[in-house]
Order: structure tokens, then sequence, then C-alpha cells
């Protein structure tokens, strides 16, 4: 069965603008329409759009499956621009919803233009991510901003508030699929932290991210740079620039241990014998080196759950900064911390 959505079948007038639909997810057949996808608190808001024909199919879910959710909209509107009837969408629907599939046959010009649409859900879930493409994606990234690498690493490990600009959709969207191979042991990251396109115009989006502790948000607008109260790092696709606002600075203070990180992953990025399996698995490798340092922090207490003792950190850690690191990374993996200083 689907995770878990239901979708707005209604056809209503587009009145929204459309000048910031996702070009890199947007159909060969203009016909169909156009597609784009948000996210406002937890639910992801898939729309396709046909301004020709003048209606739109919204669709809500809690999961991040663009090219599968794309499709199905697709078929949704095909149906609808050749059969015109509500009623014959709702029973396909209602067949997916049962039976995880679509089979329809539709009439494009009389019997000669009859066509089969199919729609399987295991299938279009499986094919969603080309793990290939990522992990040579991730490479590159490496490779794009060098040493510097290790503040996106470090972002992304502690869970801080990440917005990255591009003026290529398609760059955006594949450098933002990438980022989760840098740490493989959180799952759902992308369903649970991805804010997609978001407009700075729209104050509904920008008040949830306001509301959020941490997120990974895509923007692009150029002018969100201006807003240092929005995130903690801001990655600039189009300059290769990374910025920290001024009140994180502090939680990138960078140590001989980020510095270690860094030298390996662009070492191992750059090394022509290496295959991009082998920098996924030297990432990982440092990821659990760094975890494993932080859990041999961590101490018993009476009901033999581990917490992490402040006091623990700073006998182990001489330099303040690598005790506060690790200190934020055990907030970051939400272990049970003692504040005994």
């Amino acid at each position: 069965m689907l995770k878990s959505y239901k979708t707005l079948l209604s056809i209503h007038l587009i009145e929204e603008r459309m000048d910031d639909v996702d070009e890199f997810m947007v159909d060969e057949i203009e016909i169909i329409g156009k597609f784009t996808f948000y996210k406002i608190r937890e639910k992801f808001i898939y729309i396709l759009t046909n301004q020709s024909k003048r209606f739109s199919f919204v669709l809500l879910t809690i999961d991040f499956y663009p090219k599968y959710y794309q499709k199905l909209l697709k078929i949704f509107a095909e149906i609808f621009l050749t059969e015109n009837s509500i009623q014959k969408l709702l029973n396909e629907y209602l067949t997916l919803i049962i039976m995880d599939r679509i089979e329809v046959m539709i009439n494009d010009n009389g019997d000669d233009g009859k066509r089969i649409l199919y729609f399987q859900r295991d299938n279009c879930i499986e094919n969603e991510f080309d793990m290939k493409k990522l992990q040579s994606q991730l490479r590159s990234i490496i490779k794009m901003f060098s040493l510097d690498v290790i503040l996106i690493y470090t972002a992304l490990l502690l869970k801080k508030r990440i917005i990255i600009y591009g003026n290529d959709t398609r760059t955006l969207f594949e450098f933002v699929m990438a980022l989760p191979l840098f740490i493989q042991h959180r799952l759902n990251m992308l369903d649970e932290q991805f804010i997609p396109n978001v407009d700075l115009q729209c104050p509904e989006q920008i008040n949830d991210l306001k509301c959020r502790e941490n997120f990974l948000s895509t923007f692009n607008d150029p002018r969100i740079e201006e807003h240092e109260d929005l995130y903690d790092v801001y990655i600039n696709l189009a300059t290769i620039e990374i910025t920290i606002s001024h009140r994180a600075k502090e939680t990138f203070m960078m140590t001989k241990t980020h510095k270690d990180v860094a030298i390996t992953f662009v070492r191992v990025a750059e090394k022509q014998s290496s295959t991009d399996q082998d920098v996924v698995d030297e990432i990982s490798k440092k990821t659990n080196e760094l975890l494993n340092n932080l859990y041999s922090s961590s101490s018993l207490v009476d009901d033999d759950n581990s917490v992490i003792r402040k006091s623990r950190l700073k006998e182990k850690f001489s330099s303040p900064n690598v005790e506060q690191f690790f200190f934020n990374l055990a907030m970051a993996e939400c272990l049970p911390i003692i504040n005994d200083t």
C-alpha cells in the first residue's frame, strides 16, 4: 500500500504564478502539464498544472518521492484530458489504494488512438533514486568545495538550519539528493528535514522555516542570503561559496578533528584509483569513528541507560572546541545529556 497520502481530485482555476515551476521535473509533453512540489509543515505538496486547460491536480503526502508522484499525477491528468470525467479519476484512485496499481485504456483519437496507461507503485518507488548517480554526485560535491566540504558535513551531522541557493533547478535538485550519503546512519533525512522550492515572498513557507530547529531547504532567489536569521549555513551553488551565520560561528569552530576528516574526504574523492563507492564507504567510516568516539564517552545511570555527561567530555577532550563539537553531536543524535560541569 501507499505509505499515507490523500489526493485532492477537485479541479480548480489556476490563480497562482507558475514562474517558479521546477523545470527539471517538467514533462516533455507540455500538454500534460507542469509539475512542482513544496513542503508545508509535515506535508509534501505535489502539483501538476495545465495552464491551457486551466486545471491543477494537488497531492498531499508525508513522503518524498517526486518522480513517483509526478508520474502518478501525469496519469491522472491524461485520464482527465481524454475522459473529462472526475468519476473516472476517482475510480482509478480507489483502484490504486486497493491494488497498488493503475491500468487503464484511454482513447486519444478513435480506435487508432487507444493506448494503455500503467502504473505500479513498487516499480516506481524502486526507481526513484539512482544510487550510482548519487554516489557520483557526492564525489563531485567534495571536489567542488574541497576542504570547505567539512562545513557541509558538519552542518548535516549536527542538524543545523541549511539553506541552499541555486540558479539552475536541475543542479540544485541533484545536489540535495546526494547529501544524505554524508550521514547514512540517519534514515528518512529527506522526509524529515527537506523543505524544497521555498518562495521567499510566501509568508506561510517562511514562517514554517522559522518554526523549525533544523532543516535542509532550497531557494532559487539569491536574496535569501540577506535573511541571515533564517539559516545557520548558506550554500551558494552559483558562486561555490559557503556562509556561516554570525549566530552559528561558534558551532563551526574548526579543530584538528575537522581538518583530518576534511583531508580524508578530499583525498579519497580526488584519488583516481578510487571508485564512487570507495568515497561513500570512507565517509561512512569517518562518521562511525566520530559516533564511536561519542558513545565511548557515555556512562550508565541507575536504569542502565547510557547518558552523555558533559564532565566526561571535558575530561576526554582537551580542546574546548572538540568538547563542544561532541556535545552538539550528542544533541543531534538525541542522546540523554547531563550537564554536570
